[in-house]
């Protein structure tokens, strides 16, 4: 695997420049699901600019209409979080398994049922945009754990929100910090 993010992968803003500086602007983060409003509130203190998706359909609209810097998606939101999140970041190799969970093939994931998922083809150039955008799977209540994905397996990674709360992760992650060195997911 090449150990630099290939162009067109990433936010234009996210991606770094010849000296290896991140340009200055607001981090633009989708949060798909309810999202406690305390980690929002800290976010848009932070200074980041904040898009709300109430559930999936509405996320894979926006994550259409814009290029994000990081995804946060809420674990109970109104489809399965992992099968969300595995319909952007799925390796190639595991592209029957989303077409099953999306398109209503016998394997379905009965928590995708209902949502307005894109056209296969737009499917596919949402999961070429959002290669290298971090995803922030937000701990479940009471666990101090939450989950990175950027590429699995090798991309990704289970952090503990003591050792580095998840707000902080959500303003400072990038693509290039996994690429330098990670730990994967297990």
């Amino acid at each position: 695997m090449s150990r630099s993010i290939p162009p067109g992968s990433a936010a234009p803003e996210a991606q770094w420049g010849e000296q290896g500086l991140r340009a200055r602007r607001k981090r633009l983060v989708l949060l798909v699901g309810e999202v406690p409003l305390s980690l929002r509130s800290t976010l848009d203190q932070r200074g980041a600019q904040l898009v709300l998706a109430a559930g999936v359909s509405d996320a894979f609209e926006l994550l259409a209409a814009h290029t994000f810097d990081v995804v946060v998606v809420e674990p109970h939101t109104d489809a399965c979080a992992r099968d969300f999140i595995n319909a952007l970041k799925e390796p190639a190799d595991a592209h029957e398994h989303t077409i099953a969970t999306l398109y209503g093939a016998p394997g379905q994931s009965r928590f995708l049922r209902g949502v307005r998922a894109p056209a296969l083809e737009r499917l596919q150039a949402l999961r070429a945009t959002y290669a290298y955008v971090p995803f922030v799977l937000l701990p479940v209540q009471g666990d101090p754990h939450y989950a990175v994905i950027v590429k699995p397996p090798e991309l990704s990674e289970l952090r503990k929100g003591r050792v580095l709360p998840v707000e902080t992760t959500i303003m400072t992650v990038s693509a290039q910090e996994f690429l330098k060195g990670s730990t994967a997911l297990a």
